[in-house]
């Protein structure tokens, strides 16, 4: 009752495909329960575990599906590698001296069956396919002994070079595994290698990144306080330009002011031109007037001193008539 309770397994070693999410059999072990069913077999794919879908399951995951209470059984729905074929195996679970015992007790009650006057017993707890002898009943119970146990040495002498078979295998495949994993330390450290390199230069990276940083943190500073005397110089031509424009329009409206006093003293002086121009005419007028009359008294004047002139002489004439009469 010790032993049922301890957890076992069914003889099977499970491994993933790169690329894959399916689980397969990677290896059948030798005298284990899969082993002892005959049919399961290298590269068969892992579909069902008693009532639980596998698909999308790890290693792990359906590992602690089939691993149980030693002595019972369990359902296993698997695909087969070669022929795509979908079968179901219930196996015990145990180990191989587990299941040797349930075999042995098996094969004392093994029955017999009868066909032509012959006997064929069953056996259990083979891994390996095989038919068994048949007998005639007049065969001595010595001679089906020495036959049964010479059976039992060949199949023990192939069940050894099944064995060592197997174990060239695993010798290959530990060898190529310990080169694999050679080669996966070496990649390892590689790939360390180059993980601390990379580290290295993300550091520098990182460092010069903090660097710039600072350095644009400044220029950021720096920026903000010319953007602040850009804002203040800003305001002051605003100010400026305010000023300016208030000036402007003080010096428009006095230019405009100028304008209608020069307008309104121009509108003065073409009226007083105008009138002087009227005085002028009057004044020429006048003038021409006058100096027509001026004319005219020294024509007038002219002809009096001619007049006289005349008389003068006229009277000098007589004078001297009058003189010369007296003589």
């Amino acid at each position: 009752a010790e032993i049922m309770q301890k957890p076992a397994g069914v003889g099977l070693l499970l491994g993933e495909v790169e690329g894959s999410p399916d689980v397969f059999v990677k290896q059948v072990v030798w005298r284990g329960s899969a082993s002892r069913h005959g049919r399961i077999k290298v590269g068969d794919q892992i579909l069902r575990v008693d009532n639980t879908d596998c698909m999308g399951m790890g290693v792990m995951q359906i590992r602690d599906l089939i691993v149980g209470e030693q002595g019972s059984t369990v359902k296993i729905v698997l695909r087969d590698g070669q022929k795509n074929e979908i079968f179901e195996a219930e196996l015990m679970r145990g180990s191989n001296e587990f299941l040797d015992d349930s075999s042995s007790t098996q094969n004392q009650h093994a029955p017999v069956y009868s066909a032509n006057n012959k006997t064929r017993p069953v056996l259990y707890g083979s891994d390996l396919v095989r038919e068994a002898q048949v007998y005639p009943q007049s065969v001595s119970e010595h001679d089906l002994q020495k036959a049964t146990q010479q059976e039992e040495n060949e199949w023990l002498k192939s069940a050894l070079r099944y064995a060592e078979t197997e174990a060239m295998k695993g010798r290959e495949e530990l060898a190529s595994l310990r080169e694999m994993h050679a080669q996966m330390v070496q990649e390892n450290e590689n790939r360390i290698r180059g993980m601390q390199q990379s580290n290295q230069t993300k550091d520098n990276e990182r460092r010069e990144n903090e660097f710039t940083l600072l350095k644009l943190e400044e220029y950021r500073k720096s920026l903000e306080v010319k953007y602040g005397e850009a804002q203040k110089r800003l305001e002051f031509e605003k100010s400026i330009e305010r000023q300016m424009q208030n000036d402007e329009a003080i010096r428009s409206q006095h230019i405009n002011d100028m304008k209608r006093k020069l307008e309104e003293e121009k509108r003065i002086l073409e009226l007083e031109l105008t009138r002087l121009q009227e005085d002028l005419k009057s004044e020429k007028a006048l003038r021409a007037d006058a100096e027509a009359r001026e004319s005219s008294l020294r024509n007038d004047f002219q002809r009096l001193s001619e007049h006289r002139n005349f008389l003068s002489e006229t009277s000098s004439q007589k004078t001297g008539t009058t003189t010369i009469i007296s003589s």
